[in-house]
């Protein structure tokens, strides 16, 4: 019998990892990537900020930042749990939008 691994404590695992491991307490938009360990990039945060969607921010001296318990919780925000597709003939495919599955 396998052991079922519980989404949440595994994304609050990873979190906290990522947590510890920024130092600094904002986060620059260009440095999203980075911080999430490209999970989010500069340009999705930029669209998202655009459409209102985004972090709450702050602007120093021309640059988008965003306090770092900000980006933890949003991102936590954002977990869910993904189903992936089998890999074998007559899969049913996902949405047209899913890049992996697209012909």
């Amino acid at each position: 019998m396998t052991e079922e691994i519980n989404i949440n404590d595994t994304a609050r695992e990873i979190l906290a990892k990522i947590d510890e491991a920024w130092a600094d307490p904002i986060v620059l938009r260009k440095d999203i990537a980075k911080f999430s360990c490209g999970l989010v990039t500069t340009k999705t945060m930029g669209t998202l900020d655009c459409e209102g969607h985004g972090i709450p921010n702050i602007l120093i001296n021309g640059k988008i930042a965003y306090t770092k318990k900000d980006v933890i919780n949003w991102l936590a925000s954002r977990i869910s749990k993904q189903e992936s597709a089998k890999k074998i003939r007559g899969a049913p495919r996902r949405g047209k939008n899913d890049v992996l599955l697209q012909r």
